[in-house]
């Protein structure tokens, strides 16, 4: 791939927390690393964050059409009621959208590059309550991509990702949040080829 990319880290998620901010959700990502080699508007160039949130009766089991890329599915005791896409670029990484097909509405972005944090703000008028299931992924940004997420491909090229078993079933994800106790790496293998299914994640429980 392009040196760009070259620095370990860049899709990493060493950490994640939720925090009640008054009439607010403050939610912060941590990162080894959080250079801006585009000089995206909100500080980051390289991770796009795809975070589905399931707290409330209903929802969907199917990724959103802008999240569709990421190439999972989402646990049918655990359908998502909120999606929210988080980029460094304001035009497309800033936006929530509910299951019921209302959005999208904005959200605010900012960044710590030299603490590698991202730190998203979502209204409380927006998601009332947030403690519930979170489903957190992380892809790596592409403009001109599908859903804005760069490509993962069998072998890599200079602007797309390799390694990737099955690029037309397999998870175009460099990381997710799986629940304690259970593997991420046995839930990004779920996808079944032959029946033409996506891989089934489950979410982290946010309570406090």
């Amino acid at each position: 791939m392009n040196s760009v990319f070259a620095e370990r880290g860049l899709f990493d998620l060493l950490r994640y927390a939720v925090y009640d901010a008054d009439d607010r959700w403050q939610l912060a990502f941590e990162f080894p690393t959080l250079p801006n080699a585009w000089n995206g508007p909100q500080g980051f160039s390289h991770p796009i964050l795809y975070l589905y949130f399931d707290v409330g009766p209903g929802g969907s089991t199917a990724a959103h059409e802008e999240g569709k890329a990421a190439q999972v599915a989402f646990s049918p005791d655990r359908p998502w009621d909120y999606f929210v896409k988080v980029a460094g670029w304001p035009a497309y990484g800033r936006h929530l959208w509910t299951a019921t097909g209302e959005g999208p509405f904005l959200v605010e972005v900012a960044s710590d590059p030299r603490r590698g944090r991202i730190i998203v703000t979502v209204p409380k008028d927006l998601i009332p309550e947030i403690r519930g299931g979170h489903y957190v992924l992380v892809g790596s940004q592409d403009g001109y991509g599908p859903n804005h997420l760069r490509p993962i491909g069998a072998t890599a090229g200079e602007w797309t990702g390799g390694g990737c078993p099955d690029p037309m079933w397999a998870p175009q994800i460099y990381d997710y949040l799986s629940p304690q106790g259970i593997s991420q790496e046995a839930l990004l293998a779920g996808y079944d080829r032959a029946g033409h299914r996506y891989a089934v994640l489950l979410p982290v429980e946010v309570e406090f």
